[in-house]
């Protein structure tokens, strides 16, 4: 959990950690590019004043546009919803947060396999769609979006660098800088090098740090 005080510090914080609900309060039309909002990859909750138009942005995926002075009835009603949410998904996919040492079946076609988490090494999304390459160089192609990934393993293990791609951290051989704030990123099991933007490098070695610190 944390506080900040502006949008742009709130904005550079999210692309680095990971929340699951953010509060946003704006005090005037110009606080903040609503575009932005998709970069973020968390529930969102605006908090407004009633003057302000919100137009286009309504249609970004926001859980709620709260009107101060807010009611707090109308509050609790929206912390509802959002638990409600939550507690569907998680029925919907039957699916819970695994250790790092849990086995995983997987499915592509007629083919079904059972591997411990720890030898996967890398997730890229396709479509609806998620590639799935293990420490052995082989791959599979699952139908369950890269979202449900994310929920599924442990957070201190795997890092979601982007909208595309989950890395295992163990897997990670090498983080080699590039020209126009790229970075190339060798991985265990994939014969190519990845390629990953400025956001993506920031979540990879704050996520990197965390595992030396700790």
């Amino acid at each position: 959990m944390a506080e900040v005080a502006s949008v742009e510090e709130g904005l550079n914080l999210s692309r680095v950690y990971k929340f699951d609900l953010i509060f946003l309060e704006l005090q005037n039309e110009n606080d903040f590019a609503f575009k932005d909002l998709v970069q973020l990859n968390s529930k969102i909750v605006l908090i407004s004043d009633p003057h302000i138009k919100l137009g286009h942005a309504l249609h970004l995926g926001l859980i709620d546009n709260l009107v101060k002075p807010i009611d707090s009835i109308r509050f609790d009603k929206t912390i509802k919803r959002i638990l409600r949410g939550v507690q569907s998904e998680a029925e919907a996919t039957n699916e819970y947060i695994l250790d790092y040492n849990s086995r995983i079946i997987l499915k592509e076609g007629k083919i079904i396999v059972q591997i411990p988490i720890s030898e996967i090494s890398h997730v890229e999304a396709e479509g609806a769609y998620t590639r799935v390459r293990f420490i052995n160089g082989k791959k599979m192609l699952i139908t369950r979006r890269i979202s449900k990934w994310e929920t599924l393993l442990p957070s201190n293990y795997f890092c979601r660098v982007d909208r595309f791609q989950i890395i295992n951290l163990n897997c990670v051989n090498e983080v080699i800088p590039q020209a126009n704030n790229l970075t190339q990123v060798s991985i265990l099991g994939v014969a190519e090098r990845l390629t990953i933007k400025r956001i993506g490098t920031e979540r990879l070695r704050a996520a990197l740090l965390r595992r030396v610190e700790n």
